[in-house]
């Protein structure tokens, strides 16, 4: 799962545990425990840190400039608060997903224009020198023998 986007990863893993029969704080708890560490990650553990400790988690939620992030939070919220959130993440699933399609198919139909940035800036230069650099050191023999 380490190839996901953070978010998605996050729901499919929180997701899997809950369709297990676990409750919302378990499944959190073990997501926590056996993910990896990443940005998003640390972001979820001092949120849980946080509601444990019945600390405000506003400013943590607004700091996030996602907004699958900031709506993954606010349902965790929700799924504190002892709401039922599996049908919730499941529909947030697709639409990641969707989002996560979509920003792929742009980077590859960008990808042709990026591979041409070494060519023009490295290649194209030195094919010229190829090209003009008999012409011009036969044009500087021929001015020199002047």
């Amino acid at each position: 799962m380490e190839n996901l986007a953070p978010p998605l990863s996050v729901v499919l893993q929180l997701q899997l545990e809950m369709e297990n029969g676990h409750s919302f704080r378990e499944s959190l708890r073990q997501m926590l425990r056996s993910h990896d560490e990443n940005d998003f990650m640390k972001t979820i553990r001092e949120w849980s840190v946080r509601k444990s400790h019945n600390q405000s988690t506003d400013v943590l939620v607004k700091s996030l400039t996602s907004p699958y992030r900031r709506t993954l939070l606010d349902l965790f919220e929700r799924g504190w608060d002892g709401e039922p959130i599996l049908e919730p993440l499941q529909s947030m699933e697709e639409e990641i997903r969707v989002a996560a399609q979509a920003e792929l198919d742009q980077f590859i139909a960008t990808l042709p224009f990026r591979a041409m940035i070494p060519l023009l800036l490295l290649q194209f230069p030195a094919y010229m020198l190829l090209l003009l650099g008999p012409i011009l050191s036969d044009l500087s023999r021929q001015l020199g023998s002047m």
